[in-house]
């Protein structure tokens, strides 16, 4: 089995300013992305779907998905979680085919994950693994956004979230015609596209408990940090004065 092995990034990039860490979130393209896999652990495990959506200043532009076939067995217990069978990826291409897809998606915007430190372990693991290299996208993680935003909740599960926060929810369904031909659609949780479906929808509605003209600045002041696909640890940034309104 390959040895994970990250390069650090200098920490030159952290100190000085950078323009995406100085967009206001009005002017700031996101994209929240979720994989499924086929486990827990990512030196062991593969990816098996990619969801993302994008969007800018409250409006979605566009969504996608990807199966990957792996190079192991799913066990029967992770199928039942997301629905993803060995016939369902029996034609899907590598990781290697996909991700210049997904990097072209993701080129100049800031990734949101909720749990971030997982998606960006499978990812980086496969890049490694492909001897792929690392972009310099940064990736934010929802789950302290949220904690912020609502301090009141007892759950911070994406479905908790879901239900707790859009309580039309099991009405939502995604439209075919906002879909590329050949794509995975299941109204169902755990499944990537579902999930950031209703992820982009919360961040969005999130952001409106910013402060006006709140840079992106502000949001990692509420994650603590950011990752990147190069390193396998949040890198922290300096903190300023609060981001949210109280």
């Amino acid at each position: 089995m390959m040895t994970l092995s990250f390069q650090l990034v200098a920490e030159t990039v952290y100190a000085a300013p950078e323009s995406w860490l100085d967009q206001p979130l009005s002017n700031a393209t996101f994209v929240v992305f979720d994989v499924e896999t086929t486990g827990l652990t990512a030196r062991q495990e593969r990816v098996l779907e990619i969801g993302a959506i994008k969007f800018r200043n409250g409006t979605i532009l566009e969504r996608r998905n990807w199966l990957v076939k792996p190079d192991i067995p799913i066990p029967l217990v992770v199928q039942d979680i997301h629905g993803i069978t060995p016939a369902l990826v029996s034609n899907a291409p590598p990781f290697s085919s996909v991700y210049p897809d997904f990097h072209a998606f993701t080129s100049n915007t800031i990734l949101l994950a909720h749990n971030a430190r997982f998606d960006h372990a499978f990812v980086a693991e496969e890049l490694t693994r492909n001897q792929l290299p690392f972009p310099p996208t940064p990736i934010l993680d929802t789950i302290p956004l949220f904690k912020a935003w609502h301090p009141e909740l007892r759950s911070y599960s994406l479905h908790y979230l879901t239900e707790t926060l859009t309580p039309n929810h099991a009405a939502h369904t995604i439209a075919d015609e906002t879909l590329p031909e050949g794509t995975l659609r299941t109204n169902r949780f755990h499944s990537a596209l579902y999930d950031c479906e209703f992820l982009a929808l919360l961040v969005m509605n999130g952001f409106k408990k910013m402060e006006p003209g709140a840079t992106v600045t502000a949001l990692t002041q509420l994650t603590g940090g950011v990752y990147f696909f190069e390193h396998h640890r949040l890198k922290k940034l300096p903190r300023k004065a609060p981001a949210c309104k109280p």
